[in-house]
């Protein structure tokens, strides 16, 4: 059997810490452009959501027909975005010291999940002028 030993003696490795002056600078970079990137994302899927009802409306509009709809899925998705609007809206943060910035951070998925909501609505009043009497909720 073999044993090896490790020479006592040991080199110690300078180990950045954030404090540092140039660590400090690649981590506020890092941040910034993955804070960058979180709100582009966050702004680009508002839009994308908002928007996402517009061809059923305009679909239903021009056939002035809701058939092959369901409208519990709208039902759902719209209690779905009330509720999240509702907790963003009631956090703890969104009142007293730092709520303007909190807001301003949650202002895309405010916009996204309650924008949608009127969308949501649109779609239910249609289904109710439009579907056939005595459809069941499908």
């Amino acid at each position: 059997m073999m044993i090896t030993s490790l020479p006592a003696t040991s080199t110690a490795a300078v180990i950045p810490t954030p404090s540092s002056p140039l660590l400090l600078t690649l981590f506020d970079e890092a941040t910034s452009w993955n804070r960058l990137v979180g709100r582009i994302s966050a702004w680009l899927c508002a839009l994308l959501y908002i928007t996402s009802r517009i061809p059923q409306i305009w679909e239903n509009h021009i056939r002035r027909s809701v058939a092959g709809l369901s409208i519990l899925l709208f039902i759902a998705a719209f209690t779905g975005n009330l509720l999240y609007t509702i907790s963003v809206l009631t956090n703890p943060s969104a009142s007293g010291e730092g709520s303007r910035a909190y807001l301003q951070e949650s202002l895309p998925f405010l916009l996204g999940s309650g924008g949608t909501l009127v969308f949501d609505l649109i779609i239910v009043a249609q289904w109710m002028a439009w579907r056939k009497k005595g459809v069941a909720l499908a």
